[in-house]
């Protein structure tokens, strides 16, 4: 019996220390509550329907005219709410009993808006809440007319069916950040988000004292971001001492590391995902090597191996470049080597195909090498292949084919046709430049048969074939004159004639200024972005390096003392800043030429200087002092407004626009620009081709080459008659 009491006893006491132990386990520390993140804050986000369709307005026509806008969520943002600030107007000729728009929101209805005489067609405003548990990743606002003009037979298609949806209409997004755990199987989010159609801001972050080759790889991880962040562009703003809010790219050796933030020493190139101490919701991407070497392995393993990577830290055990990229074979560029299919160019083959009678136009992106040579040819061969539902009648049913807006061909779409037809053509080479938009617009007439006899059903189904229409530019040359700032403003060149940057070095002013540094990893991300590939082969160094890079095309970044060195060779130099008392510093400009208009073939040589207040930038190309026909671009500026005027010039598809000759003058938003005749040439011409355009371009070598074909003729004519002669004379 006491043995029986004693185990009870036991079990007893077992018992209460194991309940004291998970009472002590499970209990919160007593700082918990001030380590927990904090609320999250709510951010709103606002999306205008242009920025999203790319129109100031859409129109919905016919009974049942529709438009959808499709929009992305990042991986690290959820919604809390939403609602559409729907501006819009419509037709007064609609019956309100029958008419409505309704708003879907990814293929769920979520709200109808009515439709009531009254409005007059005047522009209405209505606000619209969206369900939070509807959106996904990717997602589609889809809204629709059902318009009815009468209550008995109608023409689906009248011209009294319509209804207008403005590109103001704002969509707001009332978002909340997700705490993601540090895992890099989720590179290159959340740092770039394929999801999100913003521009891509990335803080770097370095030691107090970065090293030229911290930097370098540093640039090389601008080129790769620019690269997926293709049309958005990308913004790398530099910290230094000091970890920033939200996520952020950290470089780190052994010796040189970022304060803020306790990093163990590596022996191997490492990547390693950590919590934002500044940020419970950021995220940083530390990039280590035991010295700059290994830092520029640990980038380069990051642009080739990223999809191969998870968990916290990955270790690099071993990282080979590739081979060096041929020239002109930029990802992102029809090849040079083969015609290229349509199906290539899309991201999914459905955006070759539209519905309905008159549906919108079929967008194709294509991008070209910015030297292609194209003078003296017909165009570039456009092969096509197309599907159509075919007309009832023999009417004006046509395939329209433009290139940046301006028509290139058309061809009609016939009744009793196989439906699967062919078709060649060629685009006007003064259509086409670095970026590209081609469009092909199908429009079936509509034929109504009889009263009341009309059908709800549009059955009618155009597309392009993708693997049977091409285009081709694989015959075409690449060369240009330079020095032309409209090639380096649109495509790069020369820069981009190889993808890796393997003949690019960017030479930085000693030393750096954080603006310098941001000035170069917008122009390198901006590189990236337009070949696609990262710039695993660049150099980046100090203009006491040049003699080591005389075989490479040269990017300057702001004010340097190579410049002073080569001023006779410059078309223009911002000079220094001079100390002034006032409010705005002085800025000096000189100028070696003579200020020449836009379209001047040349200029005398000459000097002009001026000293006047306020912020000035300039883009500056000039043939290499260092090396004959390798190039110099310089970007120039007296202060950080007119870095970031020249940035934003850069940036803005209307101010690249106007970027030519080889001299751009930027103040704010205005743009100056100045040519002189092209002194060089980049690139190479089949013998026969270049032969003619030296003919093209100097016309008094035809002259002297008939000159010497007469005099050559008239020896020769000259020397057979003398010899005739002494024939004659000899059998006398």
């Amino acid at each position: 019996m006491r043995s029986r009491l004693a185990l009870l006893v036991a079990l007893l006491l077992v018992a209460a220390a194991g309940a004291a132990t998970a009472a002590t386990t499970e209990a919160p520390l007593p700082d918990s509550a001030s380590t927990a993140p904090p609320p999250p804050p709510a951010q709103e986000r606002k999306l205008l329907l242009s920025e999203l369709g790319g129109n100031p307005a859409e129109t919905l026509r016919g009974v049942e005219g529709q438009h959808s806008w499709s929009f992305g969520l990042r991986l690290d943002q959820t919604v809390q709410a939403a609602r559409l600030r729907l501006r819009y107007s419509y037709s007064p000729a609609l019956l309100a009993e029958l008419s409505h728009l309704r708003i879907q929101l990814n293929g769920v209805v979520v709200a109808t808006v009515p439709l009531p005489r009254e409005a007059n067609g005047a522009e209405q405003l209505s606000e619209i809440a969206l369900p939070s548990e509807f959106f996904t990743d990717y997602n589609q606002l889809n809204i629709q007319l059902i318009g009815h003009y009468t209550t008995g037979c109608e023409d689906p298609l009248h011209s009294s069916l319509w209804a207008s949806i403005n590109g103001a209409s704002e969509l707001l997004l009332n978002l909340r950040p997700l705490e993601l755990s540090p895992d890099l199987a989720r590179l290159p989010a959340p740092f770039f988000d394929e999801r999100d159609s913003e521009r891509l801001l990335l803080p770097f972050v370095f030691p107090a004292k970065p090293s030229l080759p911290m930097l370098e790889a540093a640039g090389v991880a601008a080129t790769w971001f620019g690269a997926l962040a293709d049309y958005r562009g990308a913004y790398f703003p530099v910290v230094r001492g000091a970890l920033p809010k939200g996520h952020a790219l950290l470089f780190a050796t052994n010796d040189a590391r970022p304060a803020g933030l306790e990093l163990p020493a590596v022996q191997q190139p490492t990547l390693r995902m950590l919590r934002n101490p500044s940020d419970p919701y950021g995220q940083l991407l530390v990039v280590q090597g035991r010295d700059a070497a290994q830092l520029r392995q640990a980038v380069t393993g990051l642009a080739l191996g990223s999809t191969l990577l998870s968990g916290p830290v990955a270790v690099m055990k071993t990282v080979e470049l590739p081979a060096r990229r041929p020239v002109n074979d930029a990802p992102r560029w029809l090849p040079s080597d083969r015609p290229a299919r349509l199906g290539e160019l899309v991201q999914d083959l459905s955006e070759l195909q539209v519905d309905g009678h008159a549906p919108g136009p079929i967008n194709v992106r294509v991008r070209v090498a910015p030297d292609l040579f194209t003078w003296n040819r017909r165009g570039v061969p456009l092969k096509l292949g197309y599907r159509y539902t075919p007309p009832l009648e023999d009417d004006n049913s046509l395939l329209t084919v433009s290139a940046n807006k301006q028509i290139v061909s058309s061809f009609r779409l016939k009744p009793g046709e196989p439906g699967h037809l062919d078709g060649v053509l060629r685009v006007p080479p003064y259509l086409l430049g670095a970026d590209n938009n081609l469009q092909f617009q199908f429009g079936v007439d509509y034929h109504r048969p009889g009263p009341c006899r009309d059908s709800g059903l549009d059955l009618v189904r155009s597309s392009l074939d993708p693997e049977a229409s091409t285009i081709d530019v694989s015959g075409f040359d690449h060369y240009a004159l330079m020095p032309n700032l409209r090639l380096f403003a649109n495509g790069g060149h020369p820069y981009t004639r190889y993808a890796d940057l393997a003949e690019t070095a960017l030479l930085l002013p000693t030393p750096a200024s954080d603006g310098d540094l941001e000035a170069a990893f917008q122009v390198l991300g901006r590189l990236g972005g337009i070949t696609g590939a990262p710039g695993l082969r660049l150099r980046l160094a100090g203009g006491e390096a040049l003699d080591e890079l005389d075989d490479r095309d040269l990017l300057l970044v702001g004010n340097q003392p190579l410049l002073e060195r080569w001023r006779q060779n410059l078309p223009a130099v911002i000079e220094r800043e001079a100390r002034s008392s006032g409010p705005l510093a002085r800025a000096g400009l000189w100028f070696r030429r003579g200020l020449a208009g836009d379209n001047a073939a040349s200029v005398s040589e000459g000097g002009v200087s001026a000293e006047s207040g306020g912020a000035i930038g300039a883009l500056v190309g000039f043939e290499s002092p260092a090396r004959g026909g390798r190039s110099v671009v310089a970007l120039l500026y007296n202060g950080e407004p007119a870095r970031q005027a020249v940035l934003d010039a850069l940036a803005s598809p209307g101010a690249v626009a106007r970027i030519r000759g080889d001299t751009a003058i930027i103040r704010g938003s205005q743009i100056s620009v100045f040519s002189a005749n092209g002194s060089y040439a980049v690139g190479h011409l089949a013998p026969l081709t270049w032969l003619w355009l030296q003919f093209s371009l100097h016309p008094w070598l035809v002259v002297g080459l008939v000159l010497i074909a007469a005099l050559l003729a008239a020896a020769g004519v000259y020397g057979y008659l003398r010899r005739l002669a002494a024939r004659r004379i000899a059998a006398t």
